[in-house]
């Protein structure tokens, strides 16, 4: 059920958050190392929340054909960032994700909400092409990278 009304509800929280100036929940996942695994489920999930984002700014179809298409390696992305909740102590680790992933929305949507739709747009007209021909193994491929660009990062854990 998480998965198919997620972008409902982000889309939700995204507009009430622009309207209220509420501040975004990723800060509290970011104070915590992440084991390898769990980086690159972060990185999923921030690629996720930004195409779900540009795609339904610029008004395409990129976000439900990639969910479509890459609906296993999300879902294991998303349960391994919930591990991660619950290794960290968190008793509702599933609605602590929830606001994790709304708080990346937010992100994006407050960054990209300052530039001109067609700018926008246009610069990320690339991003929405290779979004939409991404396969299992070609996005796992490029979340795996971005962690590991990450791999010094502070985040990481080092136990």
């Amino acid at each position: 059920m998480r998965f198919r009304v997620l972008g409902q509800v982000i889309a939700t929280a995204v507009a009430l958050s622009a309207l209220l100036g509420t501040g975004s929940p990723v800060g509290a996942a970011i104070g915590h190392c992440f084991r390898p695994p769990e980086l690159e489920a972060q990185e999923a999930v921030q690629y996720q929340a930004k195409l779900m984002v540009i795609s339904d700014t610029c008004g395409a179809e990129t976000y439900r054909r990639f969910t479509v298409r890459n609906r296993e390696p999300l879902v294991h992305y998303q349960e391994t960032m919930i591990e991660h909740f619950r290794r960290l102590g968190e008793r509702h680790a599933e609605q602590i994700f929830d606001n994790f992933l709304t708080g990346l929305a937010n992100k994006v949507s407050l960054s990209t909400g300052r530039e001109p739709l067609t700018r926008l747009c246009g610069e990320a007209a690339e991003f929405l092409a290779q979004a939409d021909t991404l396969d299992h193994d070609q996005f796992r491929h490029i979340v795996a990278a971005m962690a590991a660009e990450r791999r010094n990062d502070s985040l990481r854990c080092t136990e």
